[in-house]
């Protein structure tokens, strides 16, 4: 990673196994009564109802009439939930590795979210609905791969855990994860249109209601809200890079470490205290390390406050718009005011690229081969196009009266554009316009 830290497959491999066994054992053995199932699927019809959305079994009754689309969809619920999310995950990992730790911290989150709504909430899926409700259970009907009638999975399977899907909230990771770095427009198409085929495989099913969509996606919308905050804001605000490597190395430890010792704790307090009993210790648990924690938290806020007009400056930047918050704030921090007296060129055409400028006070003028090609004022920036292509400067940038700038050093702006796809794209789509108008009169450099 560029923080320094290093990530090895084969702990990947067997810290996910693990947290998968553990959730699905936890998942299996709580299944919930029939009637409490039944209640909840009772209710939940009744606010589609009023939501205007309780359409499944008529979106079911109209498939079934075309044999291949139920086939289909039965192949697809029983298998690409788990070869998408992989094959999602291998490519994060292997094309863009400083983003994995964060968003496989985010489908974990999500998934321990569920897991708290399947033991809270038992839900009776359309497909166990009596007869008068209209539902067919395509699953063990026709085709497929596997059935939840079926001698093994019908003994070890939660039939009750429906409410959020997983289905949906691993289909809209994938998306998140895919749409933003896949190069071709018809792969960004498809990873678009997975979590919209997700949520039609599901109610075509039988396994799930529009609203258990919802519920998926919540979930994955609060994961990655958790993991960005927590995993990423504050220490990335108050860290420089030295010791950000070392946090992130205690990090990624710590997580595997209590990873292992929830596998070793997790069944011997759930055989104590029962499921609710322990998911009620844990959290008692999380609550006091915040409040011991609480302090001297808020100590750290207090030594490291960030400067309101550099961070605004950055803020106003287009192409930075997109960079989270707590990130904004780090770079804020890294900033360097630069007194420039009138007359003196800030950089000059043909130079190497090391800065990226941002103008606070007073005005420059850019000038490319011998002519002016533009003036530039209070919040805006320049020396970005150098520095994303790798090329010599473009033009002249010379002080037209005494100027006030902020400098960020090419190292941390390009860790920036690299790290955050989305703030990469913009940038490149920022400097290819200033390339294109300079095709006709050079603007910036």
């Amino acid at each position: 990673l560029r923080d320094g830290h290093h990530i090895y497959w084969w702990v990947e491999i067997i810290a996910i196994l693990a947290f998968y066994m553990i959730y699905s054992a936890i998942r299996n053995a709580n299944e919930g009564g029939t009637a409490d199932a039944f209640a909840n699927a009772r209710d939940l019809i009744d606010w589609q109802q009023a939501l205007g959305i309780n359409h499944e079994e008529r979106l079911q009754d109209w498939a079934l009439h075309f044999r291949p689309l139920i086939v289909a969809m039965n192949y697809f619920y029983g298998s690409m939930h788990f070869v998408v999310t992989v094959g999602a995950g291998i490519y994060l990992f292997r094309r863009w590795t400083n983003d994995y730790p964060l968003w496989r911290n985010t489908l974990a989150v999500a998934t321990a979210l569920a897991l708290v709504g399947f033991i809270l909430w038992p839900l009776m899926p359309p497909r166990l609905l009596p007869e008068t409700y209209g539902f067919v259970d395509t699953l063990g009907d026709y085709p497929t791969f596997w059935s939840f009638n079926s001698g093994a999975v019908s003994k070890i399977s939660n039939q009750y855990a429906a409410m959020p899907s997983v289905h949906c909230a691993w289909a809209l990771w994938c998306a998140c994860v895919l749409v933003p770095r896949l190069r071709r427009p018809w792969a960004k198409v498809l990873a678009a249109l997975y979590p919209a085929l997700t949520v039609a495989a599901i109610v075509l099913t039988g396994n799930h209601y529009l609203l258990d969509a919802v519920g998926g996606f919540a979930v994955l919308g609060i994961g990655y809200a958790i993991t960005e905050t927590a995993g990423q804001t504050l220490v990335q605000r108050l860290a420089s890079d030295e010791l950000l490597a070392r946090a992130f190395g205690v990090t990624e430890t710590l997580y595997w470490i209590t990873t292992g010792l929830g596998a070793a704790v997790a069944p011997a307090l759930i055989a104590w205290l029962g499921v609710r009993g322990a998911l009620a210790a844990a959290g008692a648990c999380l609550l006091v390390l915040v409040a011991a924690r609480a302090r001297p938290l808020a100590r750290l806020e207090e030594v490291r406050a960030v400067p309101e007009r550099p961070f605004a400056l950055l803020r106003g930047v287009e192409f930075l718009a997109a960079v989270p918050l707590g990130m904004l704030e780090n770079l804020a921090l890294r900033l360097q005011p630069l007194a420039v007296p009138a007359g003196t060129a800030v950089v000059r055409q043909g130079d190497p690229g090391d800065r990226f400028y941002v103008v606070d006070t007073g005005s420059l003028v850019v000038h490319a081969d011998g002519r002016e090609i533009v003036r530039l004022g209070p919040g805006d920036p320049f020396g970005e196009i150098s520095l994303l292509h790798g090329m010599p400067r473009m033009a002249t940038v010379t002080a037209s009266e005494p100027v006030c700038l902020y400098a960020l050093g090419r190292e941390e702006f390009l860790a920036v554009v690299a790290g955050q796809p989305r703030v990469g794209q913009q940038a490149r789509r920022f400097a290819a316009a200033r390339l294109g108008e300079a095709a006709f009169t050079p603007r910036a450099p």
